[in-house]
């Protein structure tokens, strides 16, 4: 916006104030010359002057648009940058709740796979029951574990996500000495 501001002031009137001061030495034998500058030598001007650029074929004009364009631009720009933001937080926010609900029902399965190979262990022990139920379990026992660990990485990924968007950075590098 500053720069729109700019380009406009081209069509302002400029006003410069121009002074000098200084000696001549007229006389290549004066004292002046053997002394210094001499005070009835000195040389002063004082000037103003003024111009002001009437037409210059809408050069500034076109740049003075121009860059109001690019400002107008830019502000949806940044409109649709924070929007994204928005969205993607706000996503991120339900996956994270979403992977935080997984997690505890992967914790449960975890637990009744457990409990159901243990009965069927002890069942097989007692004298009931089969071996290949007994390695079913240990096999729902497995998949549970891997279940827990997948909700334990997506609940890891929805909070990085969430870290990213707060501006958080994930490694924080300790400066050399």
């Amino acid at each position: 916006e500053d720069l729109a501001y700019i380009d406009k002031a081209a069509y302002y009137p400029n006003v410069a104030l121009v002074g000098k001061f200084g000696f001549s030495v007229t006389d290549q034998n004066a004292s002046a010359v053997r002394h210094g500058a001499d005070w009835d030598n000195r040389d002063w001007s004082i000037g103003v002057g003024m111009t002001w650029n009437i037409f210059d074929g809408w050069s500034s004009k076109g740049d003075e648009d121009q860059t109001r364009a690019m400002v107008k631009t830019l502000s949806v720009r940044e409109g649709d940058l924070q929007r994204g933001i928005e969205i993607n937080t706000d996503t991120y926010l339900r996956d994270k709740e979403a992977a935080d609900s997984a997690l505890s029902a992967a914790i449960e399965g975890v637990s009744a796979a457990r409990e159901a190979r243990d009965l069927f262990h002890m069942t097989l022990i007692s004298g009931g029951g089969n071996l290949s139920d007994l390695l079913s379990a240990e096999d729902g026992l497995s998949a549970a574990e891997f279940g827990w660990l997948a909700a334990r990485l997506a609940r890891a990924k929805a909070c990085i996500h969430l870290s990213l968007v707060q501006g958080k950075d994930l490694i924080s590098l300790s400066e050399a000495p």
